[in-house]
């Protein structure tokens, strides 16, 4: 009896350790539906990789390089690399038009990912190319080129964001009664005209139509007319995703629709926006999610939990022992930036969940990214791996 006894422990301690060495190796993840891999296993050549964008992320090499590589790790542009002895730094892709923003002589301009130049090397600063516009900065003042080059909206604002759904988000300066200076934000459309005026303190761009607007600190909505659909009342507020949109209001959120009916009660300490039909929640330091009827599918028990991306989020085990100050923001370029840490967590990994909340990869690593195209960037004791999902 003891030696069947010692037969099933010597069995269980053995499918352990095989369990730990696939994790380790990185041969195969999942749970027999979403099933995950490394594509590049972790390696110490690098010491930073950015989140993967059309297939390609940046990434800093552990000899100090800044380079771009590709799903299988290749480098595909490298600080060593130069396409000519005067480039100073490769800023960016530009990833709906496989450009690199690129400084030459304190200029900037664009080059494609062979080296050939596509924009001269004129502007002070440039942004994304979005919808084959480009905002490009020049003396201080904003205007926007197209994907060729040419200045199609003149150099005359003082900021602009990306073009999304046909606008951009524009800034001017204007003289009061009083002969004082303000800046008002609105919306121009790609032929340079002003299609919504310039009346806002502060504006994001539109998403399913509707737009968040702001004056004297409170936000509501426009639809692409200039009308306003959701009053100026919320203290801050999220996108529509599929007709809901989270808001604040005297220190609490909840969700509405685009009548500005409340469908989700101001219960929560913070609440993401609906995407892929779920939305993050934060209530008491804790992280989980809930569909769009406001049921819980995910326990509020993470530290946090990353979108939902090809099926998976990101999660991290622990406790929140402060929160980030700012988690996503768009600079004057309407380029969106994603800080890293999101607050302060005394965490015990991070790993991956599906939507139902089942654990694919456990929470093991000391960094990962959320998945972007079927990719995602972890990193365990200062090496780095590309996990993919496969089919």
């Amino acid at each position: 009896m003891e030696k069947i006894l010692l037969q099933k422990v010597n069995i269980k301690r053995f499918v352990f350790v095989i369990m730990v060495c696939i994790i380790i190796s990185g041969a195969f993840y999942g749970d027999g539906r979403i099933k995950v891999r490394f594509l590049v296993k972790l390696s110490s050549e690098f010491s930073w990789i950015e989140d993967f964008n059309n297939g390609i992320a940046d990434a800093i090499m552990r000899d100090g390089r800044s380079s771009y590589i590709d799903r299988n790790g290749n480098i595909i542009f490298s600080s060593e690399m130069p396409v000519n002895s005067k480039k100073e730094e490769v800023n960016y892709f530009s990833p709906d038009e496989d450009l690199l923003g690129v400084k030459e002589d304190n200029k900037y301009g664009f080059e494609d990912k062979s080296g050939n130049l596509v924009v001269p090397y004129i502007y002070d600063d440039v942004g994304y190319f979005r919808e084959d516009m480009c905002a490009v900065k020049k003396d201080g003042m904003i205007g926007y080129i197209s994907i060729g080059g040419e200045l199609v909206i003149p150099l005359i604002y003082r900021s602009g964001y990306a073009f999304t759904e046909g606008f951009a988000c524009v800034q001017k300066y204007f003289i009061t009664e009083h002969g004082g200076l303000t800046d008002k934000w609105g919306y121009i459309n790609k032929n340079g005209e002003i299609v919504i005026p310039l009346i806002y303190d502060k504006v994001l761009h539109f998403c399913e139509g509707f737009a968040r607007v702001a004056v004297d600190g409170k936000w509501g909505f426009i639809d692409v007319g200039g009308n306003n659909v959701v009053p100026l009342i919320y203290d801050k507020a999220d996108n529509f995703y599929g007709g809901l949109a989270a808001v604040e209001k005297d220190g609490y959120w909840g969700v509405i629709d685009t009548k500005d009916d409340v469908v989700i009660p101001f219960i929560y300490d913070d609440i993401g926006g609906f995407y892929n039909e779920t939305a993050r929640v934060e209530k008491n330091e804790k992280i989980g999610y809930i569909d769009k009827t406001g049921k819980i599918i995910i326990p509020i028990e993470y530290a946090w939990i990353g979108n939902f991306n090809d099926g998976l989020a990101l999660a991290i085990k622990g406790r929140i022992l402060s929160r980030g100050s700012q988690i996503r923001f768009i600079d004057e370029f309407g380029i969106i930036h994603i800080t890293k840490d999101h607050g302060w967590y005394e965490s015990e990994g991070s790993g991956y969940i599906d939507k139902k909340g089942r654990v694919i990869l456990p929470c093991i690593y000391d960094y990962a990214s959320d998945f972007n195209d079927g990719l995602a960037v972890v990193e365990k004791d200062g090496k780095w791996g590309v996990l993919e999902i496969i089919n």
